[in-house]
């Protein structure tokens, strides 16, 4: 009877243990869909970037082919 509070205290307790480590592993997992919510939109923005270029460089590729088939026509 006497170990009754020692047991209350000692389960008490590694319930707060296990309390804090699931309150940091629900931390590190936010902190990690941040990171890849900013990765994904870096990647994104990469991806917006490299397919503005590629219309451009096209857009002067065919301007350059009308030229020559102008000047070939000519």
């Amino acid at each position: 009877m006497k170990n009754i509070p020692l047991i209350i205290i000692v389960v008490l307790s590694a319930a707060l243990i296990l309390l804090g480590i699931y309150a940091k592993m629900q931390a590190s997992k936010a902190e990690l869909n941040s990171l890849m919510a900013n990765k994904y939109q870096e990647m994104m923005l990469q991806e917006k970037e490299v397919n503005e270029q590629l219309t451009v460089e096209l857009l002067e590729c065919r301007e350059g082919n009308s030229e020559e088939n102008v000047s070939s026509k000519e």
